[in-house]
């Protein structure tokens, strides 16, 4: 059996804001607690902390989503991700306010928590079911590390065409203009 990576993916622009423009988040340890930053406050549009943790306290979440302002659809404690006994995972509402909707099934809400099984490609949508906050879970990064490399090597052969082929091209062009005049 291939050992697979869960990770957490963002779908919208404020989720990947909220992680700090991380291409994904990978899920390295169980249970993988997410919840809404409130060491932070919003002055000027800037994050600032506050306070830092105490290095003795444990943290309360495993990744820490950052957004504009205290009251937020991002509970500080929202959810978790964890791996059940026959190697599936779940996603449990951890009594968050506003729920948890995941692939398009909404669980609990108004601190009652709640369980359901996550799959691979489900979206994971934090707080209300139109969150600005929306990840997908997947199981592998392979799709996603071939993604950026192909960007990266578009990037690079954009560049390359640019600054050595099309000069290039005109050069040759200009000396053929020339000799047949």
């Amino acid at each position: 059996m291939i050992n697979k990576t869960p990770t957490l993916v963002p779908v919208t622009r404020q989720a990947k804001k909220a992680i700090e423009n991380r291409p994904y988040i990978a899920i390295d340890a169980f249970p993988f607690r997410v919840g809404r930053e409130s060491r932070l406050t919003c002055r000027e549009g800037l994050n600032e902390t506050l306070e830092r943790r105490n290095s003795s306290v444990l943290p309360n979440n495993d990744l820490y989503l950052l957004t504009k302002t205290r009251s937020s659809v991002v509970s500080r404690e929202h959810f978790l991700i964890q791996r059940t006994e026959d190697g599936k995972y779940e996603l449990v509402d951890r009594g968050s306010t506003l729920g948890t909707t995941v692939a398009g099934h909404y669980i609990a809400g108004n601190g009652r928590g709640g369980r359901v099984e996550v799959q691979d490609g489900n979206r994971i949508a934090i707080g209300i079911p139109d969150s600005r906050y929306v990840f997908e879970f997947r199981l592998s990064t392979a799709p996603l590390r071939s993604q950026l490399r192909r960007g990266r090597v578009m990037r690079h052969f954009g560049h390359f065409f640019l600054f050595v082929i099309a000069p290039v091209v005109i050069s040759l062009y200009t000396i053929a203009s020339i000799l047949s005049m």
